[in-house]
């Protein structure tokens, strides 16, 4: 690789350096994020409380762990991939946010995105009224036809198959 790659590298890494916290910056932000977090946890509880009873009084098989540690909300209903829901993690800018359980993958993982304005956050910038909706959707996203293991065709065709059809 020729030397201006090199250099032009150089130059960007040189000029985005001042938007990139420093280890001592994101040991600070990471402990003002849980002293927060665990400010708001009446309140994180609170609502998902209420959204595991909503969810299992409609057959859904809910986790539910919270606690200054960590945060984990997760939930299955069968004919879904799952489990689908939410855990805690630090966001690599640096707040603590909820990453989203993939119902088709790992579901020891979440993930979130990049663009932290699209996260939703669980310190200093938690909001209530946000955070339900933000559960909400996961929850919709979750029952989405995508996430059906059999689709509506392939579900006539099983029950005419069984039913001698």
């Amino acid at each position: 690789m020729s030397q201006d790659f090199w250099k032009e590298i150089d130059r960007v890494v040189n000029v985005n350096r001042e938007f990139i916290l420093t280890e001592e910056e994101a040991k600070l932000m990471a402990k003002k994020e849980q002293q927060n977090y665990e400010t708001n946890l009446e309140s994180i509880e609170e609502v998902l409380e209420s959204i595991r009873s909503e969810l299992e009084s409609i057959g859904f098989w809910v986790e539910k762990k919270i606690s200054a540690k960590e945060l984990r909300f997760s939930f299955s209903l069968r004919g879904y991939y799952g489990p689908g829901g939410v855990s805690s993690q630090f966001h690599i800018a640096g707040p603590l946010v909820l990453g989203v359980i993939d119902p088709k993958g790992d579901e020891s993982q979440s993930f979130y995105h990049n663009d932290i304005g699209e996260c939703q956050q669980l310190g200093a910038y938690y909001d209530q009224n946000k955070f339900t909706l933000y559960i909400q959707k996961v929850i919709r996203d979750y029952l989405s036809p995508d996430n059906l293991i059999v689709s509506r065709e392939q579900y006539n065709r099983f029950r005419d198959l069984y039913s001698g059809k």
